[in-house]
């Protein structure tokens, strides 16, 4: 353990930063068609002659804020210092968090992935 402690980078297995950058990439662009499909479906409800859900309804406001934090962090940050990622980097992690509320609130796209999976058993 000493050996570790002495050399920081020696004991941790290095992963290739393009791995982590891309699968970072995927999971935020995969977080936003989901935040998406979910404005979509309460944009429908409302007009709909469905009964609005409350903590639905909570869930959606609460991403908005985080979009609207994300677009307001990256402005400031690229207007003040530039547009460097690790800015960005370090509050993208919340349109997951919104994504996954949403999803725990009124699900939608697990039951449609599913209902896709499904289908593609049945073949």
């Amino acid at each position: 353990m000493s050996l570790c402690v002495a050399n920081l980078g020696r004991c941790v297995p290095a992963l290739p930063e393009a791995l982590i950058a891309s699968s970072v990439a995927i999971t935020v662009v995969l977080s936003f068609g989901v935040i998406a499909a979910h404005f979509v479906a309460a944009r429908r409800r409302t007009t709909g002659t469905q009964a609005g859900d409350c903590a639905y309804e909570r869930a959606i406001i609460f991403a908005l804020l985080i979009l609207v934090g994300l677009v307001a962090n990256a402005g400031i940050c690229g207007a003040i210092s530039g547009p460097h990622t690790r800015y960005q980097a370090r509050v993208v992690w919340l349109a997951v968090l919104a994504a996954g509320v949403l999803e725990a609130t009124h699900p939608i796209i697990v039951p449609w992935v599913r209902r896709l999976f499904a289908r593609r058993n049945r073949l």
